[in-house]
């Protein structure tokens, strides 16, 4: 049988020490805990393959009170479970009325996207507002990061939408009550597949979709405004929500600050590691507790790919390489990452760029 070369690295010189087991490491999912999909054998016949009926209504019921139990969503505003990932949420953000205006914060892919919906916003059908109805002023986006000390905020002429995924912001303060829109990828948070996203909507936020949608009138149904986004008939899939009640749970259980203390204890890994290694630097943690951090490299970006490509082509982990271009890595940082796997991750990096630099000038 002929060993699998990539790169010129072949994967049955690497010491068993240093192959991950868990591929998701990277900045597109995170690992599912095993007790989770367990669950479902457990739970799940109870409910799935049903359609309608008391008990799914009743359950789906309960899943969103102790969900909004858990991220402190204020009494009045819209709290649900789309089955569609962040990026769809964000675009019918980007193009409701009272976002005409946005202030886009941050870049790379996400922001590009988001900008792009800004401009095919121009496509949609002329929609006049009554005159007598005030408008926002604008709408602060921030992209995967929390609103700074400065104080940006609701307020009656700035409204505020914040992708939240990939932080751990939730959890670790009152953060909805100051967003009119926030919205996130429960993967990161929760540890449950990914694909679908939490939605919370501030009342104000509800009424400007619901107008919007209505003076849309036939052409409402065919576009994704955030109205229809967030209607009864967007709810995620009965196996989704099964597993996010089990995993709601378990986080209303755990320990307080657990989340943020498995944080510290892997960025501290990451930029330990980072800080002997002559090509590397671990970028500070940014504002409301990332659950991913990035390496900054001055690895050529052929070194890049071709790591990109031995990583994914063996399976042995997923988006690591943020960009060959730029240059950066990004690691998983939450509870659902084992510290033994980021540590194999880590050492698995050091032979692959000791192979793909040799002979290199420095």
């Amino acid at each position: 049988m002929t060993a699998t070369v990539t790169g010129g690295v072949d994967l049955h010189d690497v010491p068993d020490r240093l192959v991950p087991r868990e591929p998701r490491l990277g900045g597109a999912c995170v690992p599912v805990p095993e007790r989770r999909l367990a669950a479902l054998t457990s739970s799940g016949p109870v409910l799935l393959g049903r359609h309608g009926g008391r008990s799914i209504t009743e359950f789906t019921a309960s899943v969103l009170a102790e969900l909004r139990d858990l991220l402190r969503v204020p009494a009045g505003y819209h709290c649900t479970v789309l089955p569609t990932p962040p990026d769809v949420v964000g675009r019918a953000v980007a193009l409701e009325d009272w976002a005409a205006h946005l202030t886009i914060r941050g870049d790379g892919d996400t922001a590009d996207r988001w900008r792009a919906a800004v401009v095919a916003r121009q496509g949609w059908p002329a929609v006049a507002a009554p005159t007598d109805e005030p408008g926002p002023e604008a709408v602060g986006v921030v992209l995967r990061e929390l609103p700074g000390p400065h104080g940006d905020g609701r307020a009656a002429d700035r409204w505020l939408a914040v992708d939240l995924s990939r932080t751990g912001a939730p959890l670790t303060g009152s953060v909805m009550e100051r967003l009119d829109v926030g919205f996130l990828c429960p993967s990161w948070l929760f540890g449950v597949p990914p694909g679908g996203t939490v939605l919370v909507l501030s009342e104000r936020a509800v009424t400007a979709a619901r107008l919007r949608h209505e003076r849309l009138g036939d052409a409402g149904h065919f576009l994704p405004t955030l109205h229809r986004l967030a209607g009864v008939d967007g709810v995620a899939g009965m196996t989704d929500l099964v597993l996010l009640a089990h995993a709601v749970r378990a986080r209303a259980e755990s320990e307080p600050g657990s989340v943020e203390a498995a944080v510290r204890q892997r960025y501290a890994l990451v930029a330990q590691w980072a800080a002997t290694r002559a090509w590397a630097e671990c970028a500070p943690r940014q504002p409301g507790g990332d659950l991913t951090v990035r390496v900054r490299t001055t690895l050529d970006a052929g070194v890049l790919t071709r790591i990109d490509a031995f990583l994914t082509g063996h399976h042995l982990g997923y988006d690591v390489v943020e960009d060959p271009v730029t240059g950066c890595l990004r690691l998983g940082l939450g509870d659902t990452v084992p510290v033994a796997e980021l540590e194999r991750l880590l050492g698995l990096l050091d032979l692959l760029v000791r192979r793909f630099t040799a002979g290199e000038p420095s």
